[in-house]
């Protein structure tokens, strides 16, 4: 597993943000909550209409950070990251005019397409506030570049993803 992933310009994945990724976290060569992502990606990457070639994420890197698959129309690559950066002690949150539409695929999956959340993240440009992003209904959907959680009767939660009717909890 190499820091450089070779892409193909003819990519889709390359030309388009038609793909699909997680981020894992991996401390001491342990991948945490390893199959809830795999879940995940297999789920996305067939919604789709792309394969994970599960081989290509098998061996989980050693040490502490983050570890990056990607699936593309022209295969499944990893790519690590030693370290993580740390977040600020607290964010300055805004509201952001571009919104996420629930039955986009923006909403439901995590695609490579990060051309909307760059929008609204560049509403707040000049300022150091992650901007939320809301959904048509006026329902938390996204931060521009950052993951919505929250603790609910101990349960970290995310907002629902509405195709489904449920929440991922952890």
């Amino acid at each position: 597993m190499s820091g450089v992933a070779q892409v193909p310009v003819s990519d889709s994945g390359f030309r388009h943000g038609w793909g699909v990724f997680e981020t894992v976290l991996v401390k001491n060569g342990r991948a945490r909550w390893r199959d809830w992502h795999m879940e995940s990606i297999r789920e996305s990457a067939q919604a789709l209409g792309l394969k994970v070639e599960e081989d290509a994420l098998k061996n989980v890197p050693s040490g502490f950070g983050l570890w990056r698959w990607f699936v593309s129309e022209t295969g499944t690559r990893s790519w690590w990251s030693e370290g993580v950066e740390l977040p600020p002690a607290q964010y300055k949150l805004d509201w952001a005019t571009t919104g996420v539409w629930s039955t986009s695929w923006e909403a439901r999956y995590k695609t490579l397409s990060y051309l909307n959340r760059i929008q609204a993240r560049k509403e707040s440009e000049g300022s150091d506030a992650e901007v939320v992003m809301l959904n048509e209904k006026g329902e938390l959907a996204s931060a521009s570049m950052a993951n919505l959680f929250w603790l609910r009767n101990g349960v970290l939660r995310t907002p629902m993803r509405s195709w489904m009717g449920r929440r991922k909890s952890f």
